[in-house]
């Protein structure tokens, strides 16, 4: 057995100690004070019952044994001073630890708050810079449209002699207020207030004049910038369409369907490379090319469905069944009819698009062009009907 040691032990030493002695079961076997001795046993079951009762006396008392040695290992254990120290010094990290932990989520808490007050110091020294600017502003504003009003006034004082008598010229003069900027108009009414009295008619006039001609220069000059614009658009227009592009139309077109606000600035948002215009015509072009190649498809031959030697027939009354261009199976025509009611026709260009991911195996167009093939051919079996019925 280790040796229990002094103070000086290391603790290494001191555990070993006590682990050896909770793990430690007594030798004795309480053989000495038995009740019953087997050797004066009648019979071999009377000397095993008296075994069995001598060894149930000395497994109590070896359990006694045991325990009693246990307290005293453990009352050893509880007040051993070295121990003592270890579990101080223990509490004592973990209390520091503690108070570290604490400090650090302190710190951290003030820093944030720190921030947070400085964000909003920040704030409202912007907003307060806003507010002073807005008002300076207000008050130049003001103070223009004071100005303004003076001059206006002076140049009605200016030209009254003329314009007392006379309601055209009243209403000319005050269009010319109206157009003119600050700068402009006073200027004219220094060029009214040098002006005899004679000749502020003709003044005027020429002011008008003058202002007809530069809205009708800008007006023009404007006219030639929108027909730039429209020979780029032109331009744009004729540039074709990538693969990625048109995948990511037909994906704008499926998450905008029709009825949207905005639906194709949405939609050349999404592209990114077109704009509305672009997107509009290239969906208008391709609806044009996929009718064409549907109304193709449906054309049967006259020569690859005419019987040899038989007489021409219409294409309704060629058989029983309709016609199946585009290899619909039972179990594709049965998901296009249910894809057909459940994607109505109010979604657009988009529902050709949900109703193939209904139906397996077959593309948009595929699925529009099987659905234009049975309505043809139901409405020429309908007239063939009402032709029969008329003979």
């Amino acid at each position: 057995m280790p040796r229990l040691g002094d103070d000086e032990t290391a603790y290494e030493e001191v555990d070993r100690f006590y682990d050896a002695w909770f793990r430690f079961k007594s030798w004795r076997e309480f053989t000495l004070n038995q009740e019953y001795d087997p050797d004066q046993a009648d019979c071999r079951e009377e000397r095993r019952w008296m075994e069995r009762q001598n060894a149930k006396v000395a497994r109590v008392a070896k359990q006694a044994e045991n325990a009693r040695i246990r307290k005293l290992v453990e009352l050893a254990y509880k007040n051993d001073p070295r121990l003592k120290r270890r579990r101080e010094e223990e509490k004592r990290i973990k209390e520091q630890a503690k108070e570290e932990k604490k400090k650090r989520y302190e710190e951290a808490q003030r820093a944030i708050q720190l921030e947070q007050e400085q964000a909003q110091k920040k704030k409202e020294e912007e907003e307060a810079k806003l507010k002073e600017k807005a008002l300076i502003e207000k008050k130049e504003r003001d103070k223009q449209k004071r100005l303004l009003r003076k001059t206006k006034q002076r140049v009605r004082e200016a030209a009254q002699p003329t314009t007392v008598d006379s309601i055209e010229l009243t209403a000319m003069l005050e269009e010319i207020c109206n157009e003119l900027q600050q700068m402009e108009l006073n200027t004219f009414a220094e060029t009214l207030e040098s002006t005899e009295e004679q000749n502020l008619e003709k003044a005027i006039r020429s002011e008008k004049a003058r202002i007809l001609k530069r809205a009708s220069e800008d007006q023009a000059r404007r006219a030639a910038q929108r027909g730039n614009g429209l020979s780029k658009n032109k331009k744009a227009d004729d540039v074709p369409w990538t693969e990625e592009e048109k995948s990511m139309l037909s994906k704008a077109l499926a998450k905008f369907p029709g009825g949207t606000r905005d639906r194709w600035e949405r939609v050349a948002e999404f592209v990114q490379t077109k704009n509305a215009a672009q997107c509009l015509a290239k969906v208008n072009s391709s609806k044009t090319a996929r009718s064409q190649s549907v109304a193709a498809k449906t054309q049967r031959p006259e020569e690859g469905k005419r019987v040899s030697g038989s007489p021409r027939k219409d294409v309704a009354v060629l058989s029983d069944g309709p016609p199946n261009s585009f290899n619909f199976s039972k179990k594709q025509q049965a998901a296009l009819e249910a894809a057909l009611k459940q994607c109505p026709p109010s979604l657009g260009d988009a529902r050709w698009t949900k109703v193939a991911e209904k139906v397996s195996q077959k593309t948009a167009d595929q699925c529009e062009g099987r659905y234009k093939e049975l309505v043809t051919f139901f409405k020429q079996k309908k007239e063939a009907q009402q032709k029969g019925q008329q003979k």
